[in-house]
């Protein structure tokens, strides 16, 4: 599998593109064909200023898509927010995790983090 930012998940004329992808390794990286929707695992967008676009609009093109699993690091409120189950109205499961809360991608089944190693040193004032 290879990690990088990915050109094009299309449900229709619309094509976000976010700031963090994995997607299934194939031979040629891709080189005689796009990505296709079905060959991303995970995407996740930082978001600061974007997150109601984010939240709303993104998530639901994401899982119309089937992509499996959508991140949004909500850099504001130093949380993640985790999409998983999609389907055609968005995805069914939401959740919310901060501080020293485990993170792990279906993509990525051996690995874990924090949401604090996601979002870095604790910000200080």
């Amino acid at each position: 599998m290879c990690a990088y930012r990915i050109r094009s998940c299309s449900v229709t004329s619309l094509t976000p593109q976010p700031d963090i992808g994995i997607v299934r390794y194939v031979e040629d990286f891709h080189e005689t064909a796009h990505r296709r929707a079905e060959d991303v695992m995970l995407v996740a967008e930082i978001a600061d200023s974007s997150m109601r676009v984010d939240l709303e609009w993104k998530a639901w093109l994401y899982a119309a898509a089937g992509v499996p699993e959508y991140w949004i690091v909500d850099l504001a409120h130093e949380r993640v927010v985790v999409h998983t189950v999609p389907g055609s109205q968005g995805y069914t499961s939401i959740r919310s995790l901060s501080g020293a809360q485990t993170l792990s991608a279906a993509a990525l089944a051996d690995s874990q983090w924090t949401v604090d190693d996601v979002l870095g040193a604790p910000r200080r004032l």
